[in-house]
């Protein structure tokens, strides 16, 4: 009995190439035209075109299935997956160099300037200077230095004192605090997981999460909300929002800006955190938006620096 493919209500149904060879056999030898006896065996002339035949359409129905799995988030890959998501309004994030602040020692009056190279000794890590800086009268200048890579690459306090585009003057260069860790490519997993936690629901939560979590300079994002009217037990006062947002460096108006755009006038709800921005909305009222930064171990990475993104998880551990 013939093999079918089948696209209907239920879904795509493809032909194996097996199933594929079964149906042109089946075709030769009830057709007649070649004769009552035709044999299509492994080694005959009609058996080869035939297993030829069925190894092309085979493919081709990979083919379909492919373009079939290309509208599935959860079966869509790579590009394709980028596509469908796009549609729902989640973009993959895109690798993010590392950062950190360095102190430059030397003659007063010499210039680094922007690009200079700095890096981790023995081979490791090489930096970029953001900006060209001046050492003043006092010895020593901060300026931040970006990782020439992308990707999570950590440097502990003190650990990046190589001077590689050195000039006359220019004597040390050493970093007081630890990098501010960048990313990988996001991976179709954590980007799958990502869109259906931003999309599966209507909740402001998940708003809130996904768009700042498709913000360049942010790394890492929790949001959790309190819609009761007693503080919870994370302490959150009751019909209170507490979002969490990692690094501190990222743009902070930016940052309020979107908890705004997807919040909406506060209406009895407050915000949590120590980090506040004002925003406006388009009568002229303003409204204070508050997050809280991560706390940052000095003896290693911020936890928050490891990519945990979770939305209302049921405890905060710092």
């Amino acid at each position: 009995m013939a093999h079918i493919p089948t696209f209907d209500a239920s879904g795509l149904t493809i032909l194996s190439q097996p199933q594929c060879l079964e149906n042109l056999i089946e075709s030769v030898e009830g057709s007649g035209d070649l004769g009552p006896d035709v044999s299509t065996g492994d080694h005959t002339i009609v058996g080869m075109i035939l297993r030829a035949n069925s190894i092309e359409l085979g493919e081709l129905y990979g083919i379909l299935q492919d373009i079939w799995n290309a509208g599935d988030p959860d079966a869509a890959e790579g590009v394709q997956l980028d596509n469908v998501n796009r549609l729902r309004g989640v973009v993959r994030n895109e690798a993010r160099h590392s950062t950190a602040t360095v102190t430059i020692t030397g003659t007063p009056t010499t210039v680094v300037v922007a690009g200079s190279k700095v890096a981790i000794p023995n081979g490791g890590e090489q930096w970029e200077t953001d900006a060209e800086v001046t050492i003043p009268g006092g010895g020593s200048i901060d300026v931040t230095v970006t990782a020439i890579n992308t990707g999570p690459i950590e440097a502990a306090i003190g650990a990046i004192t190589d001077i590689i585009d050195g000039v006359s003057g220019w004597a040390s260069v050493t970093n007081a605090a630890i990098a501010v860790v960048g990313a990988d490519v996001e991976g179709d997993t954590a980007y799958r997981v990502r869109s259906e936690n931003g999309t599966t629901g209507s909740t402001t939560e998940e708003a809130i999460y996904t768009r700042l979590s498709e913000q360049d300079d942010i790394a890492a994002v929790v949001v959790t909300s309190n819609r009761g009217a007693d503080t919870d037990a994370l302490g959150t006062p009751g019909h209170t929002m507490w979002i969490v947002v990692y690094p501190s460096t990222a743009d902070q108006q930016n940052i309020a800006e979107v908890i705004w755009g997807e919040a909406g006038a506060a209406g009895g709800i407050g915000f949590r955190g120590a980090v506040t921005k004002e925003v406006t909305d388009a009568n002229g009222n303003t409204t204070e938006i508050a997050w809280t930064g991560p706390r940052v171990s000095t003896s290693g990475s911020p936890w928050w620096a490891r990519k945990t993104t979770t939305i209302r998880p049921a405890g905060m551990i710092w």
